[in-house]
């Protein structure tokens, strides 16, 4: 239904069955399946009956009409204020990037992989869309620190939407001071939940729980403890989390095995129960660091001897293959020296005998000519 265009459905009108006459009686009971008794009071009562029931059910369709129409133009009212919104982000975004130079060129090195490994920026929520649209696929930048600005929940989310995807390699992000509210921080649980590269997140100094009036955030990131693998080091001093948001990082917390620092200081006054169960599972965590550290480091020197005993088989097959190519090689110049000598001295006989052909030819010659002077000088006599 097109929301511009009028209701489909006008509304019911409630009919009556008196005043109508007994032959119309008649008709209308039994085009609805009833049958007329032949009394007009009790046959009057029985169309009333059913001509209330219709108006009920019609003023149901008319009212499931009306407030499916009105939800129609609430969700489009919606989208073009979301169109609106996203147009006027992208103005911005695009003016920020226009006049500021450095971010400008780190987008530039972020796009090709040759950015620095740490960057600090300071600025608003166009600031934070711009850098979450330029962090899924690069490989360069590892560490992001945006504190002391103003990016808030709307450039927090972007941020959340960047750590969700499997892309995003970055592993440290301050936002100390960042005008961060439950809103961002249930985004920023969201993509923790997925996220496999962060291992630090600074969040101090920023309201998380709206003065204690709003936890949606606290809930969201508490529950993507339960998920992440990564997360080590997690910063929420000064973030107004109190008992209620100290308890509620407390029930998951201890669910996690890789976070080893929990800064939840200068948070009103929390149960002591709730500290001692975060505070035991960080020591818990470490040592479980440890432990693992300990088992890596000797995987690490197995793998090593392993691959030690690996290299010298193939450094002594690599010295029987260089032995059996220097040998073949060696038979191959002593092959090469036969054939060189075979060679020279067929050379050598076959000069020998041309040698001997031409003194054999001189001699020829020469008795040739003795016989033929020895011929004239009897001719002579």
């Amino acid at each position: 239904m097109d929301i511009d265009e009028p209701l489909a459905l006008e509304p019911p009108k409630q009919r009556t069955a008196k005043g109508l006459s007994r032959d119309d009686t008649r008709r209308e009971l039994q085009s609805r399946d009833i049958q007329p008794l032949g009394i007009l009071a009790e046959d009057e009562n029985a169309l009333q009956d059913a001509f209330d029931r219709e108006f009920v059910q019609d003023l149901e369709r008319y009212n499931a009409a009306q407030r499916e129409r009105a939800q129609r133009i609430v969700e489009e009212q919606e989208r073009l204020r979301e169109e609106q919104r996203k147009l006027a982000n992208e103005r911005e975004d695009q003016q920020l990037v226009a006049k500021d130079g450095k971010l400008r060129l780190f987008l530039k090195l972020a796009k090709e992989n040759r950015s620095a490994s740490e960057a600090t920026f300071i600025g608003g929520a166009p600031m934070g869309r711009v850098l979450a649209a330029a962090l899924p696929g690069c490989t360069s930048l590892v560490a992001l620190d945006l504190s002391n600005g103003s990016i808030g929940n709307e450039g927090t989310r972007a941020l959340g939407a960047a750590l969700a995807r499997g892309d995003t390699l970055l592993q440290r992000l301050e936002l100390a001071r960042t005008c961060v509210g439950p809103e961002g921080l249930a985004a920023l649980g969201m993509g923790l939940v997925d996220n496999s590269h962060l291992v630090t997140l600074g969040l101090e100094d920023n309201n998380l729980t709206d003065d204690g009036h709003d936890f949606g955030g606290v809930d969201a990131l508490s529950e993507a403890l339960l998920a992440n693998k990564t997360l080590t080091c997690l910063n929420l001093a000064r973030t107004n989390l109190g008992q209620r948001g100290v308890a509620a990082l407390a029930r998951t917390v201890c669910k996690n095995e890789t976070i080893r620092s929990l800064d939840i200081e200068f948070n009103g006054m929390p149960l002591q129960s709730d500290v001692d169960v975060i505070l035991q599972t960080l020591d818990d965590n470490k040592a479980l660091y440890l432990d693992r550290q300990v088992e890596l480091h000797a995987e690490l020197r197995v793998q090593r001897q392993q691959q030690a005993i690996i290299d010298l088989e193939n450094a002594r097959e690599q010295k029987v293959v260089e032995e059996e190519l220097a040998a073949e090689a060696r038979a191959q110049e002593r092959h090469k020296e036969r054939m060189r000598k075979f060679l020279q001295e067929r050379e050598q006989r076959e000069k020998e005998l041309e040698d001997a052909r031409e003194r054999a030819h001189e001699r020829h010659a020469i008795f040739v000519e003795t016989e033929l002077n020895a011929k004239k000088k009897g001719k002579k006599k």
